[in-house]
């Protein structure tokens, strides 16, 4: 903890000009033109709750906030980035307010994944109803848009955040004597990819990091292994991750009863015939254990699976919810579910798609029906959806990872994992999870065994982005704060 308060002090040390005016110092500042270079704001955790954020907080100061979306387009390591959208934002409610997604469901199968736009219902699978811009097809990392963008933005803060490849674009724009530029690093699993495009090219990101004006990393952890991975020019500082902590909180009593009652979120049951059907059961009667994930091969959803049914073997109450995205990219979920014969066991909650998530007051109703969390991926960053369970004091089960352990080591039950390993091909470190130890550790907070910390919420509430938005106000003004 002490590390990223550190890191907090670091970045507002980095005082911007000022003049004395009546006896008083203002700072010499005004209303920035920022263009977020990052992931579509359309998700829910991850990077794209990141850039969610971002344009919240930083519209709120009153600055012009334009976002040139990247979509990944998963394979697992190695992705192809392609931009998606451009906009400039008129309100953060036109980017990330989106419509509450029905379920169509006839004789049982599940038919469509609707929503509803001007009074009718659109299926996402068009990707009609949700567009917010233009794509440009295999634009890969912005090369062709981006110049244009910076052409016609004229902004006064460039902020890229992971993609180096996007990084390098505009690092090396013939725009770039007229901006600054920012980059957000971001670190998955214990240590920092190989270029995105798989060229490998270290020595061109320590050109685009040295190039940068400032580089930032959500962790001291992450500070220290960019600056070993791509050597001291990187200039890190450290500006952790924040979270909204008045809406991802613990709900009265009464309302969490009546949630668990009528089930306003939506599960889906996967029944042994092959079909769905909407959950009818009363949560009130059964312990629940959450777990939102990326339908991806690192977030190793077979060993949730395992955990969930071992815990149900031990009390038959046990019910795994699975908040993942409708896709068939990853894991086979229903073949796994088969597999591990857990049709009474886990209910599916389809949370988002590449154009649009289930908004947060929904979420926080999925983390207030729980009463764990469970986490059992290879690798993470800053672990969004563990700090959103902490904001909701619900107790927490997740490998022992470098960045999310800096913050959370007092309040989490972290397990120690069997072993490390570098992924083939890039500089990522994946660990395997302790399945056995994890098994026992949820059963032991599920009988009362382990009690859960007090302090998750006071936790949660030291990253808030009330306190974490001055460090980048203040770096905003540093860079851009006229001399006088």
């Amino acid at each position: 903890m002490q590390s990223i308060k550190r890191g907090l002090q670091r970045v507002s040390e980095t005082r911007p000009r000022t003049r004395k005016t009546h006896n008083k110092r203002e700072v010499i500042m005004k209303a920035l033109k920022v263009l977020l270079v990052a992931p579509s704001a359309a998700g829910t955790h991850g990077e794209t709750r990141l850039s969610r954020d971002f344009i919240k907080v930083w519209q709120r100061a009153g600055h012009t906030v334009s976002h040139l979306a990247l979509a990944h387009e998963y394979t697992e390591f190695s992705q192809d980035i392609a931009v998606e959208t451009y906009m400039t934002l008129k309100s953060h409610e036109a980017c990330c307010n989106v419509p509450e997604p029905v379920y169509e469901i006839q004789d049982g199968k599940q038919l469509g994944f609707m929503i509803l736009k001007d009074g009718q219902f659109q299926s996402v699978a068009t990707n009609q109803a949700c567009t917010r811009g233009q794509l440009i097809p295999e634009d890969y990392h912005g090369r062709q848009t981006i110049p244009m963008v910076l052409m016609n933005v004229k902004p006064d803060i460039v902020i890229s955040v992971g993609d180096y490849s996007a990084g390098m674009v505009i690092s090396s724009s013939p725009f770039r004597p007229t901006y600054k530029h920012i980059h957000y690093a971001t670190m998955e699993g214990n240590s920092f990819p190989i270029l995105l495009d798989g060229t490998g090219e270290d020595n061109s990101i320590r050109t685009m990091l040295a190039r940068c004006d400032a580089v930032i990393t959500n962790t001291e952890v992450a500070s220290l292994s960019l600056v070993e991975r791509y050597g001291t020019s990187a200039k890190a500082m450290v500006i952790p991750e924040g979270i909204d902590t008045d809406t991802f909180a613990r709900l009265p009593n009464d309302v969490r009863t009546r949630l668990r009652e009528t089930n306003p979120t939506t599960l889906l049951r996967y029944e042994r015939d092959g079909t769905y059907r909407l959950d009818t059961e009363d949560l009130n009667q059964t312990t629940n254990i959450l777990s939102i994930a990326r339908n991806t091969e690192r977030k190793n959803i077979p060993g949730l699976l395992r955990v969930a049914t071992e815990a149900h073997a031990s009390n038959p109450k046990v019910r795994l919810i699975l908040h993942v995205p409708p896709d068939s990219r990853g894991w086979n979920i229903n073949h796994l579910i088969a597999e591990f014969r857990a049709w009474d066991i886990v209910y599916i909650h389809y949370g988002w798609t590449s154009v649009f998530s289930v908004d947060d007051r929904q979420l926080n109703q999925l983390y207030n029906i729980a009463d764990l969390y469970l986490n059992m991926s290879n690798a993470e960053g800053w672990n969004t959806a563990v700090m959103q369970a902490t904001s909701v004091e619900l107790p927490v089960v997740t490998p022992t990872f470098a960045v999310s352990s800096e913050w959370g080591k007092d309040v989490l039950f972290e397990i120690e994992p069997l072993e490390e390993k570098i992924v083939p091909g890039t500089h990522i470190k994946f660990v395997v999870p302790d399945t056995e130890q994890t098994i026992a550790t949820v059963i032991d907070l599920i009988d009362g065994a382990l009690t859960p910390s007090d302090q998750l919420r006071s936790v949660a509430r030291t990253y808030d982005w009330l306190n974490i938005k001055a460090s980048w106000l203040s770096l905003f003004s540093s860079l851009t704060a006229v001399k006088g």
